[in-house]
């Protein structure tokens, strides 16, 4: 990572790897003049960078649809007085959006660095298992029933979660629906 290294480990334990991503976020937000020295202090600087890519993503997107309505990139240029020079310089917009997709692909590089993409699907990753762990402890509360004794209302919930993850609506198998509802009454009489 070519930041800090262990003298036991070489940087390589994953709690290295994660502060080397830090650091490495925190000096790209300072040398992008995102955020000041005594700013960084009350914010991820991985955030920061994130928000970033996303702001100069929009600005590229933008500029995108501007130079798509230019007849000409470039044109000719005029002396203070009125007399054409003969040169050609590009139009202003397209060199703005040259320096935004240059400022975007140097953020993209620093958030890669930075390991940002890993940094928001851990983040995801402990979402998920605490959404999971609430969902069995609700069903084990209100309706007495354990995730593990039950695989029916499992592969539902399952299904359920994924089916949220990708944004798609509420559609369960019918047949895994039934199932559980059988095991959900069976585990219910039982009690």
């Amino acid at each position: 990572m070519g930041v800090g290294r262990c003298y036991r480990h070489g940087g390589l334990t994953a709690s290295h790897q994660r502060a080397a991503e830090k650091e490495i976020a925190r000096q790209a937000v300072l040398r992008f003049a995102l955020a000041t020295e005594d700013e960084i202090r009350n914010l991820d600087p991985r955030q920061v960078l994130a928000e970033e890519l996303a702001r100069s993503q929009r600005v590229v997107r933008a500029l995108d649809a501007r130079i798509n309505e230019l007849a000409e990139i470039h044109g000719p240029t005029f002396h203070s007085t009125g007399i054409a020079t003969g040169e050609a310089k590009p139009h202003v917009e397209w060199m703005m959006w040259a320096d935004a997709r240059a400022h975007l692909k140097a953020v993209a590089a620093e958030c890669h660095r930075a390991g940002i993409e890993a940094f928001y699907a851990r983040l995801a990753q402990e979402d998920g298992r605490q959404i999971v762990a609430l969902l069995a402890a609700f069903a084990e509360a209100l309706l007495g029933l354990s995730l593990d004794r039950s695989p029916a209302v499992r592969r539902v919930l399952a299904t359920l979660l994924r089916q949220a993850s990708a944004g798609a609506p509420y559609a369960p198998d019918q047949g895994e629906v039934v199932a559980a509802r059988g095991e959900i009454r069976a585990a219910l009489a039982c009690d």
